[in-house]
């Protein structure tokens, strides 16, 4: 098998979205670590915005899965950026958490946005 067989595609995406997941809780880890509570609160528009793109994101994501469907083609190359860009925009929920976190010291709020971030890989998860 050369290094273009699907088996090979569909073996890379599922590593790559298994760093997508992992990064994710260690967002949560990081957070929990040197994140200390703070009196300042996060700026309640900056919260709304953060809260409105993860929305717009995960729907994007799953129109992105609607259009390549559940099931992989034969060749997963013609839809390889899709699912990168996919897994990119369901892991950037979880990193407004992170900035919110880092902001106000709020860990509950980021487990909220981990949760979302992680419903999202799920939706994006490279099935045969």
């Amino acid at each position: 098998m050369d290094e273009h067989t699907p088996t090979n595609s569909l073996f890379t995406l599922r590593v790559l979205w298994g760093a997508y997941v992992a990064a994710v809780f260690i967002f949560n880890i990081i957070a929990r670590s040197i994140v200390q509570e703070s009196s300042e609160a996060a700026y309640p528009l900056l919260v709304q915005i953060f809260i409105g793109l993860s929305v717009v994101e995960l729907g994007a994501v799953i129109v992105m899965q609607a259009k390549i469907g559940n099931s992989l083609p034969v060749d997963t190359s013609s839809i390889f950026v899709t699912k990168l860009l996919q897994f990119a925009l369901a892991e950037s929920v979880a990193i407004y958490g992170l900035v919110l976190t880092f902001m106000d010291g709020n860990t509950q709020r980021l487990i909220y946005f981990s949760v979302a971030s992680i419903a999202g890989l799920l939706i994006a998860y490279p099935r045969r």
